[in-house]
């Protein structure tokens, strides 16, 4: 027995008096019988009933001495994103950072622009998008799908350059016979006759938010002479129904300490008007919203608000409950053929460093070509093996180091460089996770 260890990522837990192990790089999880879980404590695998040990390797509970489980992980990350995700074509694009509504929690902070993109510029980007297809086949590495993203901003303030650009990735899809998805964020304040014929020609999934109950809602979603949008929002929410768009619906609830105790109430009335309705915590933003910030849940709270009421809520109402762990892929930072573009033709990788110059990646250039800056490379090259931290904790797989964009943007840092981890989950929490799992099957 002695060629083989206990995986290093292995998660120990008991619930009800039943005995459990959970690997966060295989996703695997077990229920023990007693001995076996104290072999597992006492991490002598001559411990172990041989019976089990085939059952153990499969499920990677227990592993080769001489594996590094560290390098198995990385090797899965990095595949991942620049092998599998270089077929997809991930193109969104920001027509305008301006927006009618004045949300006081709002991430890109109240001072926007009221610049427009240019037919011009929305133009270059469908050029950039063609020669990206179009290089990828002469390299061999073909993208064969394209996921298009409609941003802001609010979109809808620019119909003609979301028209220009859905109209325009259609004809580059269709040429090249790739399958395209369409998704839209938007406040649903400025839904016309334009933009449902928008939605229903390119199928697009579009994103809204309600932030609580009608009250709540209207104390911070709110248009700039101070009034509330409820109201308009659920209007333009039921129409999409009747117009049999439910489907393209997806809405996110906003939970901050202020309306935790309208979760269901928001739920039950709009659960009716999508299929994909799920709960999402607010943030705060250091220099953008800090405001905001006395609102905000505790992250150390986050596990048990979310399996002791969120995924209780969901479940009651008919929508699936997402898992809450599980092997992370890399995010679109440092991954291939994955951008931002917005209306001056700068490049970013992740939408939460959007409008923010010293953290672009490049721009697109006069005749739609991207010119990659120092910041396309050393966001490209990002990963979590940048950190001892990371490299040693247990929780790796499920992280991957966080969200480098919220942690730069938190931290306010202005030098485009990304050389923070951003812990995502504690151990405890997993475990609160895993346990709420386990009472469910």
């Amino acid at each position: 027995m002695s060629e083989f260890k206990f995986s290093k990522y292995n998660i120990l837990f008991t619930e009800n008096q039943r005995f459990f192990v959970y690997n966060t790089l295989s996703t695997a999880i077990a229920q023990l019988d007693e001995e076996t879980y104290s072999a597992f404590l006492s991490t002598k695998i001559s411990k172990l009933n041989t019976t089990y040990i085939d059952a153990m390797i499969k499920q990677h509970f227990i592993v080769d001495k001489e594996i590094n489980e560290t390098e198995e992980y990385l090797f899965f990350y990095n595949s991942y994103r620049f092998g599998r995700s270089a077929g997809v074509l991930s193109l969104t694009i920001v027509p305008t950072y301006n927006c009618n509504l004045a949300c006081t929690y709002c991430m890109q902070g109240q001072n926007k622009t009221q610049e427009m993109i240019s037919s011009e510029n929305t133009s270059l980007i469908l050029s950039f998008a063609e020669s990206q297809i179009i290089n990828s086949r002469k390299n061999n590495v073909p993208i064969n799908k394209i996921h298009v993203g409609l941003y802001g901003g609010e979109p809808m303030l620019h119909k003609s350059a979301l028209i220009q650009f859905s109209e325009g990735m259609k004809d580059i899809a269709d040429k090249y016979n790739c399958p395209t998805h369409y998704s839209m964020t938007s406040n649903m304040t400025l839904l016309d006759d334009e933009m449902i014929a928008l939605i229903k020609k390119f199928n697009v999934s579009v994103q809204i938010s309600i932030d609580g109950s009608q009250e709540n809602h209207d104390r911070r979603r709110i248009k700039k002479d101070g009034t509330g949008t409820y109201n308009t929002i659920i209007e333009n929410i039921i129409k999409l129904n009747t117009l049999g768009l439910k489907d393209n619906l997806v809405i996110r609830i906003n939970i901050d300490k202020d309306n935790l105790f309208d979760a269901e109430k928001v739920l039950a009335d709009v659960h009716e008007y999508a299929n994909d309705v799920y709960f999402g915590f607010l943030d705060s933003f250091a220099g953008l919203n800090d405001s905001f910030s006395e609102h905000c849940v505790s992250r150390e709270s986050y596990s048990t608000i979310v399996t002791k009421k969120f995924d209780e809520l969901s479940k009651k109402y008919g929508f699936q409950t997402p898992a809450r762990f599980g092997k992370q892929s890399p995010c679109t930072i440092n991954s291939i053929n994955k951008y931002f573009i917005d209306l001056h033709l700068d490049v970013y990788k992740c939408e939460m460093l959007l409008n923010k110059p010293d953290a672009r990646v490049g721009y697109i250039s006069r005749d739609g070509k991207l010119i990659a800056e120092k910041g396309f490379y050393h966001q490209m090259n990002h990963n979590p093996s940048q950190f001892l931290e990371c490299i040693e904790c247990k929780l790796l797989p499920m992280c991957a180091g966080g969200c480098a964009g919220k942690i730069y943007v938190t931290n306010k840092r202005k030098d485009g460089m990304l050389t923070e981890r951003n812990c995502m989950y504690t151990e405890s929490a997993v475990v609160e996770y895993l346990k709420s799992f386990v009472q469910s099957e």
